[in-house]
């Protein structure tokens, strides 16, 4: 009994590892209003395993910088194109599949949460009022796509499961 019970946890921890799986996914940047530059600077395009921490999943940075008043405001808006395959109820739908998004230049969070309830179609808002953007400044922005290994049992049903989602970047002015 115990030999099987190892070789299932064994085989399930393989699979999660696997990286020779074919998924679409993307995370695309665009900047929707305001006056300054938004661009994606870095994606490790890392495949979606369970992990200990944010460091072990996906990780996209981007770079904003703003010309247009002494001081201003960024807002980034994720769009959930697409979760999971057509047809999968769960897949990638678990409060183990997080996100936070962090302005790591003023070390500040903008917001973090799980897919639980989200959809496709659904737009999550990340912004934090306190952190302002001096003009001519650049700021690096990191967006952590994880699924939480420490909660307790990850459903295999999440393996193998697309997402595609766009980041808007909009920039206004506070003066």
């Amino acid at each position: 009994m115990i030999v099987i019970i190892l070789v299932g946890t064994t085989a399930a921890f393989f699979i999660w590892t696997s990286e020779e799986e074919e998924i679409e996914s993307s995370v695309d940047v665009t900047i929707a209003n305001g006056s300054g530059r938004c661009e994606k600077a870095s994606d490790n395009e890392k495949l979606l395993a369970p992990s200990s921490n944010r460091n072990g999943g996906r990780i996209v940075t981007i770079e904003v910088s703003q010309e247009m008043a002494p001081n201003a405001q960024v807002v980034l808006e994720l769009n959930v194109n697409k979760l999971n395959n057509a047809g999968e109820v769960q897949g990638l739908k678990h409060n183990s599949f997080k996100y936070e998004m962090v302005n790591t230049t003023s070390n500040k969070s903008y917001g973090s949460g799980n897919f639980s309830t989200i959809s496709e179609g659904d737009k999550i808002k990340f912004q934090n009022a306190s952190d302002i953007l001096v003009s001519g400044n650049t700021y690096t922005f990191t967006l952590y796509l994880w699924i939480d290994g420490t909660i307790g049992e990850n459903p295999i049903e999440m393996t193998e499961q697309p997402y595609d989602f766009d980041i808007f970047c909009n920039i206004t002015g506070t003066d």
